[in-house]
């Protein structure tokens, strides 16, 4: 083989894309999973291709208020199914064990870990997390085992042997062995502020698990969209400021401390790898110029994940 067909197979076998898991966390991740999924139906006929899946998790489950950016008659297309969602409702009432012996009278429950201020406002955390980062934490973890029975069948279809020969079939080359997951989520939301770190953690661990690679990158929003003079604007500020200062550590290069922490219903710790992330994209808009609204900005992330999905994956000439 010439120096040249070297250099040919080495760069086609780098682009090709690898089965990738979406997952969208509150309403923002909510909005441009749905916008994505709608861009893939116009294009293929489906909202999912064989070597994607998505995951989409909120607390509010009660009257979610649909992006714009999908038109009214073809939500029914791209809607999520229940194997790709997941509702964090929850209770200050709910009890939580500590390891199977724990009894009913013995359990704590999720409001005692919270300020008396906060326990009072919960309520069954159905209706969104309030901007409240400790709700949205704490509603994930109460529902840890769910999302790893969730995540685990997500993984089996991702890595089933012909994964590749139904790619194929879209004009696709996939290689397999390794997932690609992508988070998207605000840093100024209760829901996904709450659980980003925690569910792409668990992602990691079940990954490995499983015997695979990964690749992990997150599209994480800020506040400057909105104006920052009323109250709920300083929140958001607030709360963006708090997730990127968690973040930051989970970023960290630093040497693997073997931490881990163990999750209610999963069987084995999760390692708590550093980082988290291979990549970190951090989306403002603090001047307006990607879009002329909220949901404007929200339907370019998709635009750009879409690019990104058919650049990477797609054969030449397909």
């Amino acid at each position: 083989m010439s120096q040249v067909q070297r250099k040919k197979t080495a760069i086609n076998s780098e682009t090709r894309g690898e089965p990738t898991l979406y997952v969208g966390l509150g309403g923002t991740g909510r909005d441009v999973l749905l916008h994505l999924r709608w861009l893939v139906y116009q294009r293929y006929g489906q909202p999912a291709l064989p070597f994607t899946e998505f995951l989409y998790l909120d607390t509010n489950s009660v009257t979610p208020t649909i992006s714009s950016a999908i038109p009214v008659a073809a939500l029914e297309r791209v809607r999520f199914s229940p194997d790709e969602s997941l509702e964090l409702g929850t209770s200050p009432n709910l009890p939580v064990r500590n390891g199977e012996d724990t009894s009913e009278d013995d359990a704590i429950h999720v409001g005692t870990w919270l300020d008396p201020a906060l326990a009072g406002c919960i309520g069954t955390m159905t209706g969104g997390a309030g901007v409240v980062r400790s709700f949205g934490r704490l509603a994930f973890w109460h529902h840890a085992a769910e999302f790893s029975e969730i995540v685990g069948g997500a993984i089996r279809r991702l890595s089933r042997a012909d994964v590749g020969e139904e790619a194929r079939r879209f004009g696709f080359s996939i290689a397999t062995g390794t997932i690609r997951v992508v988070v998207v989520t605000s840093l100024y939301g209760g829901s996904g502020s709450g659980a980003f770190i925690d569910c792409s953690q668990i992602l990691r661990h079940m990954l490995r698990e499983a015997g695979l690679g990964s690749r992990f990158f997150a599209v994480l929003t800020l506040p400057g969209k909105f104006d920052g003079k009323d109250l709920v604007a300083r929140r958001m500020a607030a709360l963006a400021y708090a997730s990127l200062k968690e973040l930051d550590p989970h970023l960290s290069h630093d040497a693997d401390d073997g931490k881990s922490y163990q999750f209610p219903g999963i069987p084995t710790p999760v390692h708590l790898f550093r980082p988290v992330f291979d990549v970190a994209y951090l989306v403002d808009d603090a001047r307006r110029t990607l879009a002329a609204n909220v949901d404007g900005s929200l339907r370019t992330i998709a635009d750009w994940l879409a690019a990104d999905l058919v650049q990477r994956s797609h054969l030449p000439g397909g």
